[in-house]
């Protein structure tokens, strides 16, 4: 179990005297608590499957006892339902093409926010709100992502050396692999691709046939990528 490896979310103050804390296990969240007054008031653990952002369990601590729920996804491993342990829906998602969420009652009736404060949205990755609602970010490993504009924050820090001794820091044929524009996402198909490390594109192998492929590796670097 490792805790803020780099690349990952580091501990999230979301109101003044209350923490969220990750627990990793690999590149995944396994454990997630918050943390308010130097008490923990809400644990929540995850179960992964085999793709790196395919999140199908989440569990939470209720008085003394756990509570399970399901998760079902699209093809982009989005998830689109929440069920009980019974196989009831308990909600439903619904994205446009670049992620923005609408999070739905079992009737499709528009919630405002998840009753039961899921925070796994678009292709998997988790999505934190701030500034009261008004700025939506995702965290895709080395940049962060906004739904909002469609358009990763930072530039594709791919084919791009931070040793200082290096002369020449940009690789051009690695740092340009997915098109010349270092802030799109997934080549301007977020239908068909995904980026989970915020790097390089990968693409879905067929539209209906569930699973992601990757696409054809990126060229070799002339230098380590940090």
């Amino acid at each position: 179990m490792k805790h803020c490896k780099d690349n990952e979310a580091m501990p999230k103050v979301a109101i003044a005297g209350t923490t969220t804390r990750h627990y990793y296990d690999d590149q995944r969240v396994a454990v997630q608590t918050l943390v308010s007054g130097g008490v923990e008031t809400d644990d929540r653990y995850f179960v992964f499957g085999n793709y790196i952002d395919e999140v199908l369990v989440m569990g939470y601590r209720y008085s003394t006892s756990w509570i399970d729920f399901y998760y079902g996804h699209d093809h982009l491993y989005s998830p689109v339902a929440l069920f009980a342990a019974n196989g009831t829906v308990a909600e439903r998602y619904e994205y446009d093409a670049y992620g923005q969420v609408q999070v739905l009652a079992p009737n499709y009736e528009l919630r405002t926010t998840s009753l039961y404060a899921n925070a796994y949205s678009f292709t998997g990755r988790e999505l934190d709100t701030l500034d009261a609602g008004n700025c939506t970010l995702m965290h895709y490993r080395h940049r962060a992502y906004n739904p909002e504009i469609g358009r990763f924050m930072q530039q594709d820090p791919f084919g791009t050396a931070s040793i200082s001794s290096h002369k020449n820091k940009i690789n051009v044929l690695s740092q340009y692999h997915d098109g010349l524009s270092l802030y799109q996402y997934a080549i301007g198909n977020p239908v068909m691709n995904a980026d989970p490390h915020g790097l390089w594109c990968i693409g879905v192998a067929n539209p209906f046939t569930p699973g992601i492929t990757v696409m054809p590796p990126p060229p070799v670097l002339a230098f380590p990528l940090s």
